[in-house]
């Protein structure tokens, strides 16, 4: 996931602030799916958000 994260924080610092990542990893329950977290990329904050 760290990977992705890196990857996808560069698309949304550039102009929305905000990335949404479907985890649809087996063997994993909700809680383990569902997160909101804070990322600074290029002096951006951005908020993710999964599920």
């Amino acid at each position: 996931m760290r990977d992705l994260y890196a990857h996808g924080l560069e698309q949304p610092s550039a102009y929305m602030g905000h990335l949404v990542v479907f985890d649809i990893r087996e063997r994993r329950n909700w809680k383990e799916r569902i997160l909101r977290e804070e990322h600074t990329h290029d002096g951006k904050r951005i908020s993710v958000w999964g599920k």
